[in-house]
């Protein structure tokens, strides 16, 4: 199956829009809004490394993996439509990252 990862962001997007999580409210700036979003984002990370300590099994943990890339591309729609990014280029730059990490060495010189 391909995926259009605009067109899926774009989906993503609207639908939390239209469960209200984007209406920003009197007095909240959107900064605050976004960074309360990437924190969300780590919160899922967390979830997903618990459901993995906790050995909750590999439907849990896809459904974790779900959640995270849902957050991310809600808040990359989020950062287009307030133009914080250029709309439509994640799908370039992140196969320009892909072939750029493939020229690094090994382990980018990082234990891990």
């Amino acid at each position: 199956m391909n995926i259009n990862l605009e067109e899926l962001t774009f989906e993503i997007h609207t639908n939390a829009v239209e469960k209200g999580f984007w209406a920003i409210k009197k007095n909240e700036d959107l900064a605050n809004q976004i960074l309360a979003k990437m924190m969300l984002i780590d919160t899922e990370v967390s979830e997903l490394a618990d459901a993995y300590v906790k050995s909750q099994g590999s439907e849990t943990i896809l459904k974790e993996f779900s959640d995270i890339i849902i957050r991310l591309l809600d808040l990359y729609a989020a950062m287009q439509r307030y133009r914080i990014v250029e709309e439509g280029k994640l799908s370039e730059t992140l196969l320009n990252k892909i072939a750029y990490n493939k020229t690094r060495p090994a382990k980018h010189n990082r234990l891990m």
